[in-house]
């Protein structure tokens, strides 16, 4: 994992986080925002979005589905989870993609001290690079939005 400053998502995004795979990874890889002096989150609906772009010409779209989660860390708890699979995306290799969600959360977290993750299958993902940026989670609105 890196900084990325040769694929930005726009000039006024210079720069994107750089996510190279192993050709032989296994298990869970991913990104774990802490937010800004922590998070509080509490029952209701969250939409998160991001930005991804795949680099490798070998890249298969329909192969990678990303979990997009709220965690605990006090209790280590998934506090609301959700997928965003091969169905919900075309992952470009040229350009990137955003990806939206919205789910869940049907409980209180115990504290501020938590984390929202988005997380992928290493087995799913060998050998390719991954471009991310923007990533942004809102709890619904007063609108209901």
């Amino acid at each position: 994992m890196s900084l990325d400053r040769l694929h930005p998502l726009s000039t006024s995004l210079p720069n994107s986080m750089q996510i190279v795979v192993g050709q032989n990874a296994s298990g869970i890889i991913g990104i774990r925002n802490t937010g800004w002096w922590g998070m509080d989150v509490s029952p209701g609906r969250y939409n998160a979005s991001f930005f991804v772009q795949a680099v490798n010409s070998t890249y298969l779209s329909s192969n990678t589905t990303f979990t997009v989660q709220l965690r605990s860390n006090t209790t280590g708890h998934v506090l609301a989870t959700s997928t965003i699979g091969e169905q919900d995306m075309q992952v470009d290799t040229f350009n990137y993609q955003q990806l939206n969600v919205s789910f869940y959360c049907n409980t209180s977290a115990p504290d501020s001290n938590n984390t929202f993750e988005i997380t992928f299958d290493g087995n799913e993902a060998q050998g390719q690079t991954f471009f991310f940026s923007l990533f942004s989670l809102f709890p619904e609105t007063f609108k209901g939005e």
